[in-house]
């Protein structure tokens, strides 16, 4: 099966089916404050207990994912009023694409094709949240879509692979699309985390009427 690959905050999203919400990111750091606009999900979903795997978006102007606006919105889970004023200005969107736990049942053993049938089964689509549809075949019309639309590209998963959590495993293979522009490094961002006390971004410009004109990070 062939997914979008999303430019994103990976996140684990504990629904325990009493109107609570509960997301983790990859460290396993609770990040819920951050993101308030995807408290109703646990209303959407209703009194069934589930553990459902994301990404947390922000998107741009074209309703394509920014990871360089999603950073306003990262590192906010302490400060719930802060994130609360951010929400209203960067909002962000959460992608469903797995079922962990499903009413009291574990499915890390259940293939991802009939994962991803029970996760689709749930039907949430929402102002701030989606379940995306997986491809199977054509994978070469679908990574070619992702080059005309200027996304990542793909995250290929085998239909009869198991959830290995805390692994990269070998049945789910990422095709990125590759870009290439001459620019002029202009600034650093101090780095967050695992790149504490090294650069986590550089700020980088191109040349234009004699001027060097911000691109990006």
């Amino acid at each position: 099966a062939y997914e979008t690959k999303q430019d994103g905050q990976r996140v684990v999203v504990y629904l325990p089916g009493d109107g609570s919400v509960l997301l983790r990111a990859r460290s396993g750091q609770d990040i819920t404050a951050a993101y308030p606009e995807l408290a109703p999900l646990a209303a959407a979903l209703g009194d069934t207990p589930a553990v459902l795997d994301g990404e947390v978006l922000a998107l741009d102007e074209r309703g394509r994912a920014d990871f360089q606006l999603l950073q306003s919105r990262m590192g906010l889970a302490h400060a719930p009023g802060r994130a609360a004023h951010r929400a209203a200005r960067v909002p962000v969107h959460l992608v469903l694409f797995d079922a962990l736990h499903l009413a009291g049942c574990s499915l890390l053993r259940t293939p991802y094709a009939d994962r991803r049938g029970r996760l689709t089964d749930l039907a949430l689509n929402g102002p701030s949240w989606s379940t995306p549809a997986a491809l199977v075949g054509h994978g070469e019309q679908a990574l070619r879509a992702t080059r005309e639309h200027g996304l990542e590209g793909l995250v290929c998963k085998r239909l009869d692979s198991v959830y290995e959590p805390g692994s990269r495993s070998r049945a789910w293979i990422k095709i990125r699309n590759m870009r290439s522009e001459d620019v002029v490094v202009g600034g650093w961002l101090p780095g967050k985390g695992r790149l504490g006390g090294l650069p986590g971004a550089v700020l980088v410009g191109q040349r234009a009427a004699g001027r060097l004109r911000y691109v990006g990070g």
